[in-house]
């Protein structure tokens, strides 16, 4: 059985602060999560969600 992390992702969209947090098996595992929680909350598609994520200053990702 594979161990997940916690991990908390602060997320500035357009000035707004968002918190999130989810388990995963990996960092990169996380940014899909948080992706797809973002594209959830605002009503838009996760491939947005991800094109805004990618910019600098835009997310910071933390282990918990």
């Amino acid at each position: 059985m594979t161990k997940l992390t916690l991990y908390k992702a602060t997320i500035n969209w357009h000035g707004e602060i968002h918190k999130l947090y989810t388990r995963a098996k990996s960092e990169g595992e996380a940014k899909i999560n948080f992706c797809s929680q973002m594209a959830d909350k605002l009503g838009i598609k996760p491939s947005a969600a991800h094109r805004r994520l990618i910019m600098p200053n835009t997310m910071l990702i933390k282990e918990e």
